[in-house]
């Protein structure tokens, strides 16, 4: 965001480490709030704006920035507004659909890729998390994980169902048992090196090719995560054990997660009896 910025106030110019942040002016700023307004949603601009905030913050602490220029400058109203929420909830027969085409790919990359889906739709953690997880942190005998490279530097634990295990023991059988990542590049002679792990990237681009080989209608591994949060919460599950468990620091982002709402709208609509 702030080499985006940066950019945009040199001329394309300067990054972030080269721009003088401290020499920026309140047009400049405003006229920059208006500019992300046009491109982006809300909360897009307002993260934008939070980004500079904070660079400014650091100029004044530095001695660089009067603090009443400081104020001058980030004395700028929240863009307010809301959209759609992005992504979906994943119908169950569409993961059924997925997981028994995975099952017919007997190869050890298939056997991981089935593990890695399995995790993120069994525990509901972060792509990069699973790619950044070693085979240590793996206990079967718990059921447990342990998720030591969470985002914000984040430590927990998160829960395994047997179904889950039973996936990820399978890949261990092609894996094998030395230390290193539990999901490990695995190279076109099926050959796991697992002192590599499995790129964040190179999972968002098999996910997607395994879900359209499967006929399954367009979702990524974060939707994963989404349906995990709905699935919970329809299962009962309050909110804030819910929250725990996503690794959220606040309810209402793990809200935010809730993708059922629509079809839940919809029911309620079709529950309303005509007049006549």
């Amino acid at each position: 965001m702030l080499n985006r910025m940066a950019a945009q106030f040199s001329g394309g110019r300067l990054n972030a480490w080269a721009f003088p942040w401290h020499e920026l002016t309140y047009e400049q700023v405003a006229e920059l709030r208006v500019r992300l307004q046009r491109e982006y949603a809300p909360r897009t601009v307002n993260n934008y704006m939070g980004a500079l905030r904070a660079i400014l913050r650091e100029s004044k602490r530095m001695g660089l920035l009067d603090p009443a220029e400081f104020e001058l400058l980030t004395d700028i109203a929240p863009v307010r507004g809301e959209t759609l929420p992005a992504g979906r909830h994943v119908k169950p027969e569409e993961l059924a659909t997925l997981f028994a085409y995975l099952d017919g790919l007997d190869t050890a990359s298939g056997a991981r890729d089935r593990a890695a889906f399995a995790i993120l739709r069994g525990t509901g953690i972060r792509r990069a998390e699973a790619c950044g997880l070693d085979l240590d942190a793996y206990y079967p005998l718990q059921a447990q994980l342990k998720v030591l490279k969470g985002k914000g530097r984040k430590e927990r634990v998160v829960f395994l169902p047997e179904w889950v295990i039973a996936e990820v023991d399978e890949w261990l059988t092609w894996r094998g048992p030395d230390p290193g990542a539990l999901l490990c590049a695995v190279d076109k002679h099926g050959n796991a090196h697992y002192r590599r792990h499995l790129h964040p990237d190179t999972l968002w681009e098999r996910f997607v090719s395994h879900v359209e080989a499967a006929g399954v209608e367009h979702f990524t591994p974060h939707d994963l995560r989404r349906t995990f949060a709905g699935d919970l919460l329809e299962a009962g599950h309050d909110l804030v054990k819910v929250q725990r468990a996503m690794g959220h620091s606040d309810p209402s982002q793990t809200a935010r997660y809730d993708r059922r709402g629509l079809e839940t709208r919809r029911d309620m609509a079709a529950s309303i009896g005509a007049p006549r």
